[in-house]
Parts: structure tokens; sequence; C-alpha cells
């Protein structure tokens, strides 16, 4: 029972490669991590590419770059007034990166939060699976880790008296499935708020972008120039001259990035 039971056998045989969790939380806490991780590095890459050629004055790539830049449709022939708002500014992709790491992130949480209430209850759980696994019968499997589960909570009972990790003993099956469940919850809190929090961090309606998107791109067969992910800015800048004099300059910027944004978050929203 030991052997099946003590969540840090460090003299046992590994058990890391057992599954405790389903298809569900894999799609949450691994494949949607994997995907995240995969992202970032082809946006760390297409910004080292894109944005650091040695093509553009030095100066005017680092401001804009820094300072953010917006878009101006094509059909618009003169540069709006400075003093006015300007309608479409992106300063997102500067930190596209960051912000699919921290999603990876929060994806991991209840994962983490699981494992670490399943190692503080004592219970090993994947060393449960693989005693189910290790059996031919699988119905014998089961008894055999009902019996070995219900022998802990005596056990746990004559040791600690009524309270197992902070629950009653009597109570303590309704506690693991509590929490089970409470991780269920935590995965669909967290697609839900991340979804919501990209509208902020992205400066524009991310629900309904998945819907455009996809009808653009059946309807034309391409991609499509929009303001939410534009391949070409407009960044405004100052250069102080001796004196009082102030040099103001409206320069085009190229955001190949944005080719790959783009796709990225419309893979997200889908």
């Amino acid at each position: 029972m030991d052997k099946i039971l003590i969540a840090e056998d460090r003299y046992g045989p590994k058990t890391s490669h057992l599954e405790d969790d389903d298809l569900v939380d894999r799609l949450n806490n691994r494949i949607t991590v994997m995907g995240l991780t995969m992202c970032i590095f082809i946006i760390l890459g297409g910004v080292l590419v894109a944005e650091f050629k040695g093509q553009h004055d030095g100066y005017a790539n680092s401001i804009c770059w820094l300072k953010g830049s917006y878009y101006l449709p094509t059909e618009d022939i003169t540069i709006p007034d400075r003093s006015k708002p300007r309608t479409y500014f992106v300063s997102y992709y500067q930190w596209t990166a960051f912000i699919l790491l921290f999603m990876a992130m929060f994806f991991l949480l209840p994962r983490y939060i699981w494992h670490t209430f399943t190692r503080l209850g004592g219970l090993n759980i994947q060393r449960l699976i693989k005693t189910i696994k290790d059996q031919p019968d699988t119905d014998k499997g089961v008894e055999s880790v009902q019996k070995s589960f219900r022998l802990y909570l005596d056990a746990q009972y004559t040791l600690k008296g009524e309270m197992c990790c902070g629950f009653r003993c009597s109570n303590f099956y309704i506690g693991y499935t509590l929490m089970y469940l409470a991780v269920k919850v935590l995965y669909v809190i967290n697609s839900l708020t991340q979804f919501f929090l990209l509208n902020a961090f992205l400066s524009f309606n991310f629900t309904s972008f998945g819907p455009e998107g996809i009808n653009k791109l059946l309807s034309d067969g391409d991609w499509f120039e929009s303001p939410r992910f534009p391949r070409v800015t407009m960044c405004d800048f100052m250069v102080r001259r001796l004196g009082s004099n102030q040099h103001w300059y409206a320069v085009q910027c190229n955001l190949p990035i944005n080719m790959f944004n783009e796709k990225i978050f419309l893979g997200i929203w889908l």
C-alpha cells in the first residue's frame, strides 16, 4: 500500500509518464502550452529578422519600435494632424511574445494546483493509475485501488484523528472530487479570462476578430489587410535642432511580424 500511496517515492520506479488527467486537461496544459511556446519562438525569430536588418535609420527604427505606430488606410491621401487622436494605434506587437508567455503560464496553473493538492494529500495518483494498468483485469485493478484508498483513509484517521489534510476523513473522497471539479472550472475560467484580457491588450474587439477573419479568408481566398494587424503603419516623431527648432517626421513602417501575429491570434481565437 505504501508503494502505491506515498506521494514522493525516491527509490521506486519513475511514473511521471503516466497520465493522471484526461484529454481536455492535456489540451489545455500540454497541447495549448506547446503551441504557444512554438508561437513565441516564431515571433522572436520574426522580430530579429524583420526589424534589425540595418536597412533603416537606427534612430527612427528604435523610436518607432518603442513608441508604437498607427494604421493609416491606403485610401487616405493625407496624413492626419498630429493633434488629433489616432484611430488605429498599434502598440501590441512589441509585447506579443510576453503575452503568449503569460498565456502559457496560466494554462499550466490549474495542473500545478492539482499536483500540489494531491502531493499534500499524500496520494500519488500516477501510482494508482499504474496499479490499475498493471492488472490484466481492469475491474480487479479498480478494486485493489479502492481497497488501498480505504486503508489509507483508515490509517489517516488513526494517526491524525478526524482531519485529513484539512478535510474530515469521512469527507476525504469528496475533497478530491471537489478539487478535481474545481480544476476543470479553473480551465474554463482561465480560457474565458484570457479571451477578454486580449480585448484590452490588443486594443481592438478580439471577440469579433475570429468570425471576420474566417469570413474574409473564405470569401477572398487570401489574408486581408486590416487595421487590427496592419503590415504597413505610420509613426510620428520629433527631432530637436539647435535652439527651439522642432522638426516632426512622419515615417512609414513595415511590420512583417504582423503576418505571423494575425495567424497566431486567429488560431488562439479558434
